[in-house]
């Protein structure tokens, strides 16, 4: 409301001026008075904005806020599965096949080729298992 009331002061201010044809004084009026209401509304924004939200953050305040609400929203990744080191010999169509780099298991896995449900084996073990938990 104040704005309002200050711009419509100036405004007269710049009418009187006017009327008496004085055009110079008249426009430095109506430029004080549109600067001082934007200036006036300006700060009424802010006060608006300090009330509304709480205090105000600087740029790196935010960023850090920013880039803390981004971690939170991802999940951590799961841990990478781990190969063994021995090399392993699969099971496929009823068939033993192998031995086979652990490398070459996990790709023929990320392929789609195989299936962490198919049967794997490696030296040592007492009976063949799923891949999955071979690929622990």
């Amino acid at each position: 409301m104040i704005p309002i009331l200050l711009f419509f002061f100036w405004l007269y201010l710049a009418y009187r001026a006017f009327a008496r044809g004085d055009m110079q004084t008249a426009l430095v009026f109506l430029c004080i008075g549109v600067a001082l209401t934007i200036w006036r509304l300006r700060g009424t924004f802010k006060m608006a904005t300090k009330v509304g939200q709480g205090k105000r953050l600087s740029p790196e305040e935010a960023l850090v806020l920013q880039q803390a609400r981004q971690q939170a929203a991802v999940p951590p990744a799961p841990p990478p599965a781990t190969v063994p080191a021995a090399p392993l010999y699969l099971v496929r169509n009823g068939q033993q096949e192998g031995p086979f780099p652990p490398e070459y298991v996990l790709a023929e896995i990320a392929a789609g080729r195989l299936s962490l449900a198919d049967w794997g084996w490696r030296e040592g073990m007492a009976e063949w298992v799923p891949l999955s938990s071979l690929m622990k």
